[in-house]
């Protein structure tokens, strides 16, 4: 009993150790996703006044048009004018492109973020029931070391000094149980008796 008590101690430090290693990596994870959402709130922002800077740009550079095409005569600063917006609209469109993507790898990031949260508040669980299981083993345990304990008290005897006696080559077996009547623990002795007979 004593040794299957210190195994379960063991397994239920281990446990403890566990479900910390998995709380840390949820509240990792909670910051990690929502940093990420920051991220992806200001890129979204930031994708909105690219599109609301490339539209009137196309929009000026339409007006633009219409007037040349309108017009015979083309008014003094006009092409550059015209050169201009259309530069300022191919880096609107490139910047525009790559916000695009920066918010796509966001979005792909937070989803594995998540995936990732769930997957550790899964293991969270399991480690969580495990430590439920082996308190419960330990409580079990030491309720049976008890009763063996106030059943060597009534005959007068403790499980050292019982073993004390025993040669250091014997084969020892054990029964975890109440020694009453209808245990019949007798019949288990005659039986390793016949048995010890039979081998001599």
């Amino acid at each position: 009993l004593s040794g299957n008590r210190e195994s379960m101690e063991a397994g239920l430090q281990q446990a403890e150790l566990a479900l910390q290693g998995s709380r840390e990596r949820a509240q990792a994870l909670k910051s990690r996703t929502e940093q990420l959402t920051s991220n992806e709130l200001i890129t979204t922002r930031h994708l909105e006044r690219l599109q609301t800077q490339l539209e009137q740009s196309q929009q000026r550079l339409a007006a633009l048009k219409t007037r040349f095409t309108e017009s015979a005569q083309i008014p003094e600063g006009s092409e550059d004018e015209l050169e201009t917006l259309t530069e300022r609209k191919a880096l609107l469109e490139e910047s525009l492109t790559r916000q695009r993507q920066r918010a796509a790898a966001l979005e792909s990031e937070i989803r594995s973020a998540s995936e990732a949260k769930l997957e550790n508040e899964r293991q969270l669980q399991k480690v969580k029931d495990q430590l439920e299981r082996i308190k419960l083993d330990l409580s079990a345990n030491e309720v049976r070391r008890q009763t063996v304990e106030e059943q060597f008290e009534e005959i007068g005897s403790n499980p050292e000094h019982a073993t004390q006696k025993l040669p250091a080559e014997a084969t020892v077996f054990t029964c975890v149980g109440r020694l009453e009547p209808q245990k019949n623990p007798m019949m288990l002795v005659q039986a390793f008796e016949r048995l010890r007979d039979s081998q001599t």
